[in-house]
């Protein structure tokens, strides 16, 4: 699948297609289809999760996930500070089960307050900075015993991570998750492709070209 958010009305929550986790998502004054903090003429999807608590606003949007899959979309993190109680983490991306917060899931980046970016099994990234958009592509491969997610930034290949795979965890993940633990994080043009062999084959200018947004 594929949104770009520009379908959906300004200041409302992208119902036809997207589901809250049951946490400050459910808060539509401050969860919703917004004006690109870059560029007004742009819609992009806003999630805010209340500094200073547990309180984070989660979005899901139903997808079985197959063995072999990339995901590609643009993350924007707020620039507000956050203190050092309540969730340390501005925005995510990884998948669950179902649509609830308590569900089992996968994380598969997050960017910390820190100012690294993170991958699945805790490993440094990259730093990174707020209030700019980051052009993020994961490729995730699953064998029988192993999990394996390749990260690009900007178009950098970071390399790739290999976890264990956790039947209980991951024969059940039917949902992609955007999240926004602790601020404001903004989401546009997700892309989600089945069988990243032929993104291999092309580059990854294949997703690129099915973007609205160019580069900065």
């Amino acid at each position: 699948f594929s949104d770009d958010f520009e379908g959906y009305p300004l200041n409302d929550w992208p119902s036809s297609n997207w589901t809250g986790f049951g946490g400050n998502d459910s808060d539509h004054s401050a969860n919703y289809i917004a004006e690109d903090p870059e560029d007004a003429t742009n819609k992009v999807f806003r999630l805010y999760g209340v500094i200073g608590s547990m309180w984070s606003a989660g979005a899901e949007r139903e997808f079985a996930l197959p063995d072999d899959f990339a995901i590609s979309l643009k993350v924007y993190n707020g620039g507000e500070s956050i203190p050092s109680n309540g969730h340390q983490v501005r925005a995510t991306l990884g998948s669950k089960s179902g649509t609830h917060w308590s569900n089992p899931g996968r994380g598969y980046f997050w960017f910390h307050k820190d100012g690294n970016l993170y991958a699945a099994d805790g490993l440094i990234l990259q730093s990174y900075d707020t209030e700019r958009w980051y052009d993020m592509t994961v490729a995730f491969s699953r064998s029988q015993t192993d999990l394996t997610l390749h990260y690009w930034v900007d178009g950098i290949d970071l390399g790739s991570i290999s976890l264990l795979v956790d039947p209980a965890i991951d024969d059940l993940q039917d949902h992609i998750e955007l999240t926004a633990q602790a601020g404001s994080a903004y989401f546009d043009d997700i892309v989600v492709t089945p069988e990243p062999a032929t993104l291999f084959l092309l580059g990854l200018g294949g997703l690129a070209l099915r973007r609205k947004r160019r580069a900065k």
